[in-house]
């Protein structure tokens, strides 16, 4: 189970159970979107940076290069191509001036783990934008996202109260997946932190959150549950609860008993 598929089964605004079942078993056709398309191949990008910067080298142009090729294979009209390539090229030039994204060298950049376990049944994985080490004891879980910034996870917002819970579970998630990882990382002091790339300064500004132990037990208690309900094939109708913030949270609550 990855983040999104935990996601994509609680989030009630566009189906819950039922929209899982579609997008995540049946795997039913669906046109990239644009933004989607974009924030692939701008990912993309950062990755090729880091290595870079691993390898005591930097590179605009081959990270731009990379960006343009990523955006190539994205099935974009001619004039989407166009518009993103060169709103990619100016965001990627202002990011990579001055390090704007303070990369570090023997940071690990997509890091992707499998097969976790966080007990004997259950299984999580995921793909982690970017680990950065920051001492001896202590490591920062990135994530970086494009479009319209977050100011805080505050809920109280109901315009961005889901948005908000989405990102501060997807950084709560890749906690566990690396706390329970075969890794060096597992046994560090971790935190985590989402990236606004589109922000003037987007290091400076990035949402920080320290996942605590009732986090991580609420968490997999959470995963465990919605596991089974996938492995029973129960995919329930919740049209009955609202398409929002309070809606996840009232479906949640029932999951939970």
């Amino acid at each position: 189970m990855s983040v999104t598929h935990l996601i994509n089964f609680l989030d009630v605004s566009r189906g819950g159970p039922r929209y899982f079942y579609e997008q995540n078993l049946l795997r039913v056709p669906q046109i990239k979107s644009e933004s989607l398309a974009y924030g692939t191949a701008i990912h993309a990008a950062l990755e090729t940076a880091q290595k870079l910067i691993n390898k005591n080298q930097q590179s605009s142009k081959l990270v731009i290069d990379s960006f343009v090729f990523k955006l190539q294979q994205q099935s974009l009209t001619r004039d989407n191509f166009s518009k993103l390539k060169i709103q990619g090229e100016q965001l990627l030039s202002v990011l990579l001036k001055n390090n704007k994204l303070h990369l570090r060298h023997g940071s690990t950049a997509e890091f992707k783990l499998q097969n976790v376990r966080i007990n004997e049944k259950v299984i999580i994985r995921g793909n982690i934008d970017l680990i950065q080490p920051l001492t001896s004891k202590e490591c920062l879980i990135i994530d970086y996202k494009t479009g319209k910034p977050l100011s805080s996870f505050s809920l109280s917002n109901k315009q961005i109260a889901l948005k908000a819970w989405k990102h501060k579970l997807q950084l709560i998630f890749y906690s566990l997946l690396v706390r329970n990882s075969a890794t060096k990382f597992s046994k560090l002091n971790l935190k985590s932190a989402m990236i606004y790339l589109e922000q003037i300064d987007p290091f400076a500004k990035m949402l920080s959150y320290t996942a605590t132990e009732e986090d991580l037990e609420y968490l997999r208690k959470l995963i465990n549950i919605v596991w089974a309900k996938i492995n029973n094939l129960e995919f329930k109708d919740t049209s009955m609860y609202t398409p929002d913030y309070n809606g996840v949270q009232s479906f949640i609550s029932d999951l939970m008993g």
